[in-house]
């Protein structure tokens, strides 16, 4: 049994099974911080294992001082980046590049993620 390192109430942890079945474990955190960075440091330091986002953890998992934990069940993805403007009216240039932007920055796959693909395997 590993510690749970957990940022802010992020205790319900959701994977997909091998049957593509989804998997929800709420964990007894062995650690709580608000801040993503802090948690990836004790994770770093072997204080426990941690779900964190790629962007905050990247470059631990390309040097290898993070490795990935439960190959065989890929995390849920909870979170996404969505643009919302009314319907109703015309959109306004200024949105229209806004989106533009944000579609061409993080994409499906954003810049941080290149090159985790051999790391993470069937995780990503």
């Amino acid at each position: 049994m590993h510690a749970c390192l957990v940022v802010g109430t992020l205790d319900l942890w959701t994977f997909r099974g091998k049957d593509g079945e989804r998997i929800e474990r709420r964990v007894a955190p062995g650690l709580r911080i608000n801040d993503g960075a802090a948690v990836r440091d004790a994770a770093c330091a072997g204080l426990g294992v941690a779900l964190m986002a790629t962007w905050c953890a990247a470059d631990e998992l390309r040097s290898g001082a993070l490795v990935p934990v439960l190959p065989d069940y890929p995390l849920v993805s909870t979170q996404s980046l969505w643009a919302l403007y009314p319907s109703s009216r015309e959109l306004a240039p200024k949105v229209r590049v806004m989106i533009d932007w944000l579609a061409k920055r993080f994409g499906r796959r954003p810049y941080w993620d290149r090159g985790l693909e051999e790391i993470l395997g069937s995780l990503f």
